[in-house]
Order: C-alpha cells, then structure tokens, then sequence
C-alpha cells in the first residue's frame, strides 16, 4: 500500500518536467525564449577583485591588475568571450600572499645576484694578476739573462751594475705586490666559496619547503579566492594566475605539458589545444541545461530550491 503512492507520486512529476519540456518547445520563434535556451554561461563573466598585495613583492596594485588581466587574455582570445572582468566588489578576491617559499626566493635572487657580481670582480681580478705576472715573470727572465752576461764578463762596470741593481729593486716591489694580490684574490676566493656554499643551501632549503607546498597559487572554490604565494618572473606569474582563474571557471588538469592547465607550472603564457578544449566544453554549458538540470534535481532528489 506504501509502494503504490510513491510511483504515481513519481509520474506525476515526470509529468510535470515532461510538461517543462514542452513549453520550451512550444516557444521556438520567441526571442526570450531563444536567448534563454541558447545563452551560454561564459556570456555573463566571472568577477574578480584585488584582495591582499603584500608589499614584501614589489608589486603595485595597478601592475598587478594588469598580470591578472593578461592572463585574462589566454582565455578570452580563443573562447572569444569576456570570461573574467574586473569589479572593485567582484565575487572572486585574487591575492597576493608572502610566505616562506617567496622569502627563500628572494634569497637566492640576491645571492645569485651577489655571486654574479662577484665572479665579475673576482674574474677581472685574476685576468689582472695573471697579466701582471706574466709580465713580472717576462721581466725576471729579462734581468736574470743580463746578470748570467756580466757574470761571465767578469763582472759589469759600475753604472751597468747600479742599472740592474735598480731593475732587481723594481722586480722585488713588483713580487711584493704580486703576493699581496695572490693573498687577497685567496681571501675573495674562499668568500666567494662561502657565498656559493651558502647558495646551495638555501636552494637546497627551498627545494625541501617546495616538497611540502609545491603550490605557486591554489583556487580556493568555498573561500572565492585566488592565492598566489611566489612567483619566479612576470610569465611564470601570469601562467599561474590563468591556472587558477580555469580552476575558477571550472576547469580541470589536463595531460598535456607546458598547457596552461597542466598541474605542474611553467613558463607558457598561451592556452593550448586541449585547453582551449576544456574551457569551450564549459562555455557551452547554457542556462536552460542548467535550469532543467536543477529543477529536475528538485522533483527527484530534493534538491537545489532556486532556479
């Protein structure tokens, strides 16, 4: 007596969907009821709006709206819709937050800088010394062969003797010089090594912090926000921000390396074929399919209340 109810009580909203469906047919010529039907869910953009800049990335609000905006354009050029527009009170907040991982990076981009600069130094230094002793070396050979001359003549008169005295005076100044720049060149170079050794491990340090948030951004679905947390140039900052704004839209990983939607980051700043794929087979999603979708949920399962 229970099971009978239930099943009339299921026809009659088959019925009711059923009856749905027809209306919707019944209208072909209407122009309300064609956009309705047609309109894809891409038409209405995504709104977003500049959250947290921290001030430790040397970004301003406008450079950044502008990165945010060219990653706009890796979706919005081959789809051909507004997909993503900037609103002051947009629903999505895109931020940027500084953390350990970008600390780290900021480290080893002054530490590169640093050893860049002095590997310049110290290579003019020693190209300097290495001149200066070859040429002393020149000299010696020069002063030594005149010696070796004289001695086998017995010895040289008395202005030839003071001339080399002074030249051997002069060779011996320039020896001294020569060690004092081998003793500092020695010095640099052992900082310079210093420098290196700390390098590596501070990259060794960030490669073990990245083991446990390898994240560059993540999309956060029930905050409505993008979080960017490190970045290494303008391109890879772009291609992460066009990641998390696909995540936003819906939008899955894909196989594909170097894709915008590929999980691993990387330098691409243009959408490829199976992005674009991705992103189309979204946009053409419409709003009857979703408005049937979520009325018949309501008749069946009990569902979403609002169209």
């Amino acid at each position: 007596m229970v099971i009978f109810p239930t099943i009339i009580l299921m026809k009659k909203k088959v019925f009711l969907l059923f009856l749905l469906l027809l209306l919707l047919l019944s209208i072909p010529y209407s122009k309300g009821a064609y956009v309705f039907v047609n309109k894809s869910v891409c038409d209405v953009p995504i709104t977003y709006r500049l959250g947290i800049i921290d001030n430790r990335f040397n970004v301003s609000a406008d450079e950044f709206l502008k990165d945010i905006q060219e990653s706009e354009e890796i979706w919005e050029k081959p789809i051909g819709k507004n997909i993503y527009q900037f609103d002051p009170n947009g629903e999505i907040s895109i931020n940027l937050i500084f953390d350990e991982r970008q600390e780290l990076h900021s480290k080893i981009d002054s530490l590169e800088g640093q050893l860049k600069g002095g590997k310049s130094t110290l290579d003019s230094q020693i190209n300097q010394y290495e001149s200066l002793a070859a040429e002393f070396k020149q000299n010696l050979a020069g002063l030594n062969e005149k010696i070796t001359y004289w001695n086998s003549k017995d010895g040289a008169p008395k202005d030839v003797y003071e001339e080399l005295k002074k030249e051997q005076a002069d060779l011996q100044s320039q020896a001294d010089k020569l060690n004092a720049m081998a003793k500092s060149l020695n010095l640099e170079t052992s900082q310079y090594n210093t420098q290196v050794g700390s390098l590596n491990k501070t990259v060794d340090t960030f490669n073990q912090v990245l083991q446990g948030k390898p994240e560059e951004g993540i999309w956060k679905p029930a905050e409505k926000r993008i979080d960017i947390y490190f970045s290494f140039d303008h391109d890879e900052l772009v291609h992460t921000l066009a990641h998390e704004l696909g995540h936003g839209r819906g939008l899955e990983h894909v196989q594909t390396e170097g894709a915008i939607m590929h999980a691993f980051t990387n330098k691409n700043t243009e959408a490829s074929g199976d992005d674009v794929l991705a992103m189309s087979a979204v946009c053409v999603k419409n709003y009857a399919k979703e408005y049937l979708r979520n009325k018949s949920s309501r008749f069946f399962y009990g569902g979403p209340k609002n169209p």
